[in-house]
């Protein structure tokens, strides 16, 4: 008779469910630890980086399963499924040094960032019952570290405002990329531009814009003056319209404005002036649109703002 305050011996068959639910915990663990490790540390190309790290973790897997093998090959072969125990088993050894490698390879990589400004080259959605990723893909600037992938490419999720304003082949963005300490690059960072509504060929243009020489031979003239008699504008007029340069004074005589105009529209770079004669304004338009870069002044000649324009709108500043 056992006594009461004593637990009777664990069964042969209850030491191998022991060592079963041991194995697939192991497992389980080992998988979703992969998993998110992998994701989390952003590695330029999932693929590639899989590929890779799996030739480093495959030969520490065999090692360790010989290791261990004289320890639980006994145990193994008794399971109720020995093959699918067997396997899991494998899978896990494998898996834990995939995690190790795939955390030292981003947090002891001791190498400086390089920064690259990539054009989107794609983008795409990854859907699920609960939510959406919303990815852009660029080419890598490290070039292919794959023999399965020569034409590697990186990929970067990036939240939905983002991803609705991207143009697949104008938008760019920013990494700041690490090499990895065995080898793997991964993303350190990564930003793209705030200026994905104008190409970079608008904003030189825009930047570089110092108006054109408007043809002026009007033969009329439509002058404007001040209550007092003085001369406030003097535009001249072709086709019903100003055409050329038209110049505005204020009420004591002072320059106001020489403003270009091209069928009746504002078109090149002018100065607007103060009564006392200080520059107020340096405006830039094009074809009747503020356009190009503009600056303003206070009234001791120093710089307050200034900004760059593209047909009429404001550009955000590049990055």
């Amino acid at each position: 008779m056992i006594p009461n305050n004593d637990k009777p011996p664990l069964s042969v068959d209850s030491n191998k469910k022991t060592f079963v639910a041991w194995v697939l915990a192991a497992f389980s663990v080992s998988t979703t630890l992969s998993v998110v490790i992998f994701l989390f540390l952003k590695p330029l190309n999932a693929i590639a980086a899989a590929v890779q790290l799996f030739f480093f973790s495959a030969p520490v897997a065999i090692g360790l399963h010989f290791i261990l093998k004289q320890y639980l090959q006994d145990k193994i072969d008794s399971s109720p499924n020995p093959e699918i125990v067997r396997i899991c088993f494998m899978i896990t050894l494998v898996l834990l040094p995939f995690s190790a490698l795939t955390f030292a390879n981003s947090q002891f990589d001791s190498s400086l960032p390089t920064k690259h400004e990539l054009l989107v080259s794609d983008k795409y959605s990854i859907s699920s019952e609960s939510s959406t990723s919303h990815f852009v893909e660029f080419k890598s600037p490290a070039g292919p570290n794959c023999c399965f992938l020569p034409e590697e490419s990186g990929s970067v999720r990036v939240m939905p405002s983002e991803f609705e304003k991207v143009v697949v082949g104008q938008t760019k963005i920013v990494v700041q990329m690490k090499k990895g300490l065995i080898g793997l690059p991964w993303i350190e960072s990564h930003a793209l531009k705030n200026d994905p509504t104008h190409n970079d060929l608008e904003r030189d243009e825009a930047i570089s814009w110092m108006g054109e020489a408007v043809k002026e031979d009007a033969t009329e003239f439509q002058e404007e003056r001040w209550p007092g008699g003085q001369l406030k504008a003097k535009a001249p007029i072709i086709h019903g319209q100003v055409h050329g340069e038209a110049m505005y004074w204020h009420p004591n005589g002072q320059l106001y404005a020489r403003i270009p105009f091209k069928n009746g529209k504002k078109h090149g770079k002018f100065s607007l002036y103060r009564e006392n004669g200080t520059l107020d304004q340096e405006l830039s338009y094009k074809d009747g649109n503020i356009h190009g870069s503009c600056r303003w002044f206070d009234e001791y000649g120093n710089l307050k703002q200034e900004a760059l324009y593209i047909k009429g709108r404001q550009a955000e500043q590049s990055q």
